[in-house]
């Protein structure tokens, strides 16, 4: 198992398949065997052994990674009632996992239901404040309204890394949308000033 993760790591994806299926074979009570098995597959876009393998063993192990690997592989292929489900399935066991709330986010999210979207998002947060994807997505989301409550999430973000050039033009572009140009002009100056490649930040 040891060997099929640096296998994975470098990219090395056959090996890696070979080493994670013999050591599911020899060991079959671990879950995070199958987990890896998973990543594998999901690497080399083996999307019917994914869900194979996910439906085989979904019960046998009471481990809530693997109904999300099952959401995930739900969401991309847009099954999207089929991905809450899946994640629903996942907090029945553990009712606190943020990652579980933000992946259900993103699935209203994708599948146009915004409400519900910004719900997820802020339970997620409850049980993660640290959750900066979420902060983020967040204000992407009133961005696109126009609502100034997205500068308080980019802001949030913008505290925690302050390096992250994305959220600083986010920040920097609600602030021109909603029709703060002097405080806008001041965030693209500080965005280009540590990022000077930042085409789209010297355009605007």
């Amino acid at each position: 198992h040891s060997r099929a993760q640096i296998h994975l790591k470098y990219k090395h994806f056959e090996e890696a398949e070979v080493d994670a299926k013999l050591a599911l074979r020899y060991d079959s009570t671990q879950a995070n065997y199958a987990l890896t098995l998973i990543d594998i597959l999901f690497y080399q876009n083996k999307t019917r052994q994914v869900k194979d393998l996910l439906l085989a063993v979904q019960h046998r192990y009471a481990n809530p990674e693997l109904y999300l690997k099952l959401a995930e592989l739900y969401l991309l292929i847009r099954s999207y009632q089929d991905a809450i489900n899946a994640v629903n399935a996942a907090l029945k066991i553990d009712a606190q996992l943020a990652k579980a709330y933000f992946l259900k986010a993103n699935i209203y999210r994708e599948s146009g239901d915004t409400a519900k979207a910004i719900s997820s998002y802020e339970t997620a947060l409850e049980q993660n404040p640290q959750l900066h994807d979420a902060q983020y997505d967040l204000g992407l989301i009133y961005a696109a309204k126009l609502n100034p409550l997205a500068l308080t999430y980019f802001e949030r973000v913008i505290q925690a890394q302050p390096n992250d050039s994305l959220v600083r033009y986010a920040y920097a572009y609600t602030l021109q949308n909603i029709n703060r140009p002097a405080e806008a002009l001041q965030a693209y100056k500080a965005l280009v000033t540590q990022f000077p490649n930042y085409a789209d930040a010297h355009y605007n």
